[in-house]
């Protein structure tokens, strides 16, 4: 009966061995996959922070062109008013410039008939 107990002993003992044995090897692998995870979190947030700094930088970016779009809209608006007023007026010099032909050809022929009253 000893011989037994003694064997059963043993054999408790080498099981429990290689439950603590298999135990620790479990936890040796759940800390690498807790360590692992906790370097990907860090790796995630480090990402975070840069995306949200590249998120600012671009957003002033865009709010930078979008006054220079402002600016250039409201300088090809003006241009478009300076140019129309540059039309008018060239519209009305050409206007002019017809009167004053009509005008010098009316003249030309007053001079004809002046001329040839004179000479009659």
């Amino acid at each position: 009966m000893v011989k037994f107990y003694i064997n059963n002993l043993e054999e408790n003992t080498t099981t429990e061995d290689r439950i603590r044995e298999e135990l620790s090897l479990q936890l040796i692998t759940k800390d690498k996959i807790i360590l692992d995870h906790q370097n990907k979190l860090q790796e995630f947030k480090d990402g975070k922070v840069i995306l949200d700094y590249n998120i600012a930088s671009l957003s002033n970016k865009n709010n930078e062109l979008q006054d220079q779009l402002s600016k250039v809209q409201n300088d090809i608006k003006d241009k478009d008013k300076y140019m129309d007023n540059l039309r008018q007026q060239n519209e009305l010099l050409t206007n002019t410039l017809n009167e004053y032909k009509e005008y010098k050809t009316i003249n030309i022929k007053l001079d004809i008939e002046k001329r040839n009253l004179i000479i009659i």
